[in-house]
């Protein structure tokens, strides 16, 4: 049998474990509740106990709490970007689709030549647009066209055009990255 030493150890070592175990640990925060919870709750419980429309049974909540997230997206609401629009509204287009929608013509548009890809990457540098799509154009259009010259020219020749075409059209930072 325990001695009553023993026994009063264990049960100090066993609350001690308990009170530390419940401690929050450093640094860690705490979770925020949302203030519109019990609203949302509210609506939900309507909700199982019958027909009820939520985005009806938040309004009240809305009106008062309109920063909550949790009741904005009960209520129907999705954020896009920093505002929340309802979710059977249609997004508002890009500021900049209508370049976009240029590029994609021009591109389409474009010759599968050095000019013609050159071009396509000038114009986009002109409107501001990151030319990934034109630059990769660019780069098989060199290929190809460098590809087609070396049947034609010696080797040497073909490297030196290589060479100079390269350092004429790929940016620095993509010139070790082929």
């Amino acid at each position: 049998m325990l001695s009553g030493k023993r026994v009063s150890v264990v049960l100090w070592t066993c609350s001690l474990l308990l009170v530390v175990g419940n401690l929050p640990a450093a640094g860690k925060k705490t979770t925020k509740t949302d203030p519109g919870q019990s609203a949302v709750e509210n609506a939900q419980r309507a909700e199982v106990a019958g027909a009820v429309d939520r985005r009806e049974r938040l309004a009240g909540a809305l009106r008062e709490l309109p920063e909550s997230s949790l009741v904005r997206w009960q209520a129907g609401f999705v954020r896009d970007g920093k505002t929340w629009r309802s979710f059977d509204e249609i997004p508002a287009a890009p500021p900049n689709s209508a370049v976009k929608s240029a590029y994609a013509a021009r591109r389409r548009e474009a010759a599968a030549t050095l000019a013609g890809q050159m071009d396509l990457a000038n114009w986009c540098r002109k409107q501001g647009l990151a030319d990934q799509d034109s630059r990769a154009g660019t780069r098989s259009t060199i290929r190809s066209s460098a590809r087609s010259s070396a049947g034609d020219q010696s080797s040497k020749n073909w490297r030196n055009n290589w060479t100079e075409l390269r350092a004429n059209v790929m940016p620095p930072q993509d010139r070790f990255h082929n």
